[in-house]
């Protein structure tokens, strides 16, 4: 279920709905409310104080104004001092719309990224800024400008949070469609899974980082170094190689920058692999090195 999701979301055998509407199967699976909340809302559409920060877009305001001496012309229009008053809203765009709505917009503009679309503010509002403004008279609507490329970038957020979600998933469960089991640590894990990859930042949450799932994070990492010893007590590298990798595992294998120091030995190792002519297979070493950064 989620391999081949995740298989058609990568190369685009599927839409973003499509890929959604199947997610929520997996929502439900893992009794996640929060994954089936998101869902939901990235399907029908958000409520104002619901949503998140990737779809706030900053804009430009422009005027439209049309006098016998110019004619019709569109200009920017300053509308600054007014916006502190306003909370900050004028240069603010949130996009409530569901990913189908933007998609099938996306698909009337596609190849323009480069290109804007624009919202009118309402006609009351744009009466008062009328009367606020020198040659007010002149102008004729008020248009909110943004580019293209911005909805395409909500557009792709969230489909990389529902890759990168579904991808957590499958290494930490995979038997999940088979052999899921609704235990408190399970409940505490996919937490943890669907906060980092969706909402962010785990600091301020109320999710709840207990023993069990720091113990099974534990786990998978234990997990990742044996498979990464085997690989290299495959092919037979020098003794000093090998006891240098060993010593910074024992060393660093808990601390922030483990990643970063086995990315500088498997630096070396490609060098000293050039220099003398030896065969070595530093591609499937990286591979697995780039799982611990």
């Amino acid at each position: 279920m989620i391999k081949p999701l995740i298989k058609d979301l990568t190369y685009n055998n599927i839409t973003l709905s499509e890929g959604l509407n199947r997610a929520k199967i997996i929502a439900f699976e893992i009794k996640n409310s929060e994954f089936k909340e998101w869902i939901n809302f990235e399907l029908n559409g958000y409520k104002l104080e619901k949503l998140p920060k990737y779809r706030i877009i900053k804009c430009e305001i422009v005027a439209d104004i049309q006098n016998a001496f110019y004619g019709k012309r569109t200009i920017p229009y300053d509308l600054s001092a007014w916006d502190d008053e306003l909370q900050g809203m004028l240069y603010k765009m949130n996009v409530l719309q569901s990913i189908p709505t933007i998609e099938a917009n996306l698909k009337i503009i596609k190849d323009k990224v480069n290109e804007f679309v624009f919202e009118y503010l309402p006609v009351g509002l744009v009466q008062q800024f009328k009367g606020m403004t020198e040659n007010g008279e002149d102008i004729v609507s008020i248009r909110r400008k943004i580019q293209v490329g911005q909805v395409m970038h909500i557009h792709e957020i969230t489909k990389q949070k529902l890759v990168d979600t579904l991808l957590e998933l499958n290494e930490t469960f995979p038997n999940l469609e088979d052999n899921y089991q609704d235990t408190k640590e399970n409940s505490e894990l996919t937490n943890t899974i669907i906060n980092n990859n969706i909402f962010g930042d785990t600091s301020n949450s109320n999710i709840s980082f207990g023993d069990n799932v720091k113990q099974v994070m534990n786990i998978k990492q234990e997990k990742r170094i044996e498979e990464f010893l085997e690989l290299i007590n495959k092919l037979n590298l020098d003794k000093e190689d090998v006891e240098e990798v060993e010593i910074i595992i024992a060393e660093n294998k808990d601390k922030p920058n483990f990643g970063k120091k086995l990315l500088t030995w498997t630096g070396k190792l490609a060098t000293k692999a050039v220099e003398k002519g030896i065969e070595l297979q530093i591609p499937e070493i990286l591979a697995k090195v780039q799982e611990f950064v």
